[in-house]
């Protein structure tokens, strides 16, 4: 039996028990919160369970490519202007996109594609990027995270709950992403963190 089947096993008993334990108080706080223990580790076993799948796709993509994605290496040395376009330009070519304008690509078959890259914040685990304020089939989001990148490839529909909310200004729409944990969020004003971790190293959508 796998761990999820496991949890999911032992989840059904500690709800069973709860019903038979309402006359002793100590023993009904116990199995609650058991069941509280319970239910946050499903919850941290799917996520890791979607950063597993992520990586596999970031693994088949490089494999596609027959290199990495973030190839050729680039030059960290320079401007975070020079390495935004480096980074951009890298990116692109790994995945078959042209460069429109600026920040805004395109594959083969014409999907529009916005993207924009940030190196991290001073405090760590933070990543301001912004692209242009118009309607794309997904987003690619380059964060650089030490001498690597992660790579979120956001599809417009995925972001329709939150994509009024998020911050605009001069024309650019803002995405602030945040590591917490085992988890990568968009902080979202009037909304919150918005979970973004299965969409890392999600490239199945440069192709459509």
């Amino acid at each position: 039996m796998d761990i999820a089947s496991e949890l999911g096993v032992i989840k059904d008993r500690v709800k069973r028990d709860i019903v038979d334990a309402v006359d002793s108080t100590a023993r009904l706080s116990e199995l609650v919160k058991l069941l509280e223990d319970i239910e946050r580790d499903t919850s941290l076993l799917a996520q890791l369970e979607r950063n597993v799948k992520g990586y596999r796709g970031r693994l088949d993509a490089s494999l596609e490519h027959s290199a990495p994605s973030m190839q050729p290496a680039l030059d960290f040395t320079g401007s975070k202007k020079q390495l935004g376009k480096s980074a951009r330009q890298a990116f692109a070519e790994a995945h078959g996109l042209a460069q429109v304008k600026g920040r805004v690509y395109a594959n083969a078959s014409g999907s529009m594609f916005g993207m924009a890259m940030a190196t991290e914040a001073k405090g760590g685990n933070k990543w301001w990027l912004g692209i242009p304020d118009q309607q794309f089939s997904s987003i690619a989001l380059l964060c650089q995270d030490g001498s690597t990148w992660l790579e979120f490839i956001l599809p417009s529909a995925a972001l329709t709950p939150v994509w009024p909310r998020l911050s605009r200004s001069a024309g650019e729409v803002k995405f602030n992403v945040k590591r917490e944990n085992l988890r990568y969020v968009l902080t979202v004003p009037g909304y919150g963190p918005f979970d973004i971790t299965r969409f890392l190293g999600n490239y199945g959508p440069l192709a459509n």
